[in-house]
């Protein structure tokens, strides 16, 4: 049963529809004083719920955390509704419990990513966004900013691609190193073809080059048999909802894949 305040509208998204928080600019309201404090206060708590059950707040609360220093009243009113849909929806989490396929022996690795082109309005850096899954419970998750400015969004997929590897990569080597086999190749799911084909071809070119080196480690581990990349559209791709604010038919399209209903699973 999910709780609802009486005389509050209930919340069905994690975060205002196509909206985004950017910096305050000069002139713009923004709080001080004891609201500044509730303001970082309620982003540290938010903070708290994202690191350790909530994954679907990971692109409302990033935001949030860019104007901690001084936030304006849209991001304070912001941070009070993504609280108020916590609260109508406290009884949901990351999922926990594992899903084997019949006769599996070894750990399945499962990755999804995707990236925002040039959604920092006051630099024009993507937004990237991953989950790693193991045996279907989400294991990784991230939503950030990207550290460099992609001149394209095959660039930033294929950014984050490669971010994503690298974490495939150290939660394969634990679990070796523990004598857990892990299945091979690892699925990554990404959702754009530009980002694909420069994993798949070794080839570079005048738009490519200066990712070239730095990801050439991509096309290694795809021809070695270790990552299996695969089309998925935007539609169905899980991190979809990560790197902006998403409609409630959207948001609930995707919370399932790595969330659960608490009060059902009991």
């Amino acid at each position: 049963m999910l709780m609802r305040h009486p005389t509050l509208k209930a919340m069905h998204s994690h975060g205002a529809p196509a909206q985004t928080i950017s910096r305050p600019k000069e002139g713009d309201p923004v709080s001080d004083g004891e609201m500044a404090t509730s303001h970082r206060s309620g982003v540290g708590m938010l903070l708290h719920l994202l690191k350790h059950s909530r994954i679907d707040l990971g692109n409302p609360v990033r935001e949030l955390t860019m104007v901690l220093k001084s936030p304006a009243l849209l991001a304070h009113k912001e941070m009070l509704r993504i609280i108020k849909f916590v609260l109508d929806t406290a009884t949901m989490g990351s999922k926990l419990v594992p899903i084997f396929a019949k006769g599996q022996l070894e750990q399945r690795l499962i990755g999804a990513s995707d990236s925002d082109w040039a959604d920092d309005k006051d630099n024009r850096k993507s937004i990237i966004t991953f989950i790693l899954f193991l045996n279907r419970v989400p294991i990784l998750w991230r939503s950030e900013q990207a550290s460099i400015v992609a001149p394209s969004t095959a660039v930033a997929e294929h950014i984050v691609f490669g971010e994503l590897a690298k974490q495939i990569l150290f939660v394969a080597q634990i679990l070796h190193s523990l004598g857990i086999p892990v299945q091979t190749p690892v699925t990554v799911h990404v959702d754009n073809m530009g980002a694909i084909f420069m994993v798949e071809n070794a080839t570079s070119n005048q738009r490519t080059r200066h990712i070239d080196v730095k990801h050439r480690f991509l096309i290694d581990l795809t021809e070695e048999g270790f990552l299996d990349v695969v089309f998925t559209n935007s539609a169905n791709n899980t991190p979809d909802g990560l790197g902006k604010n998403v409609s409630k038919e959207v948001c609930q399209h995707h919370a399932p894949k790595f969330m659960a209903d608490k009060s059902i699973v009991d």
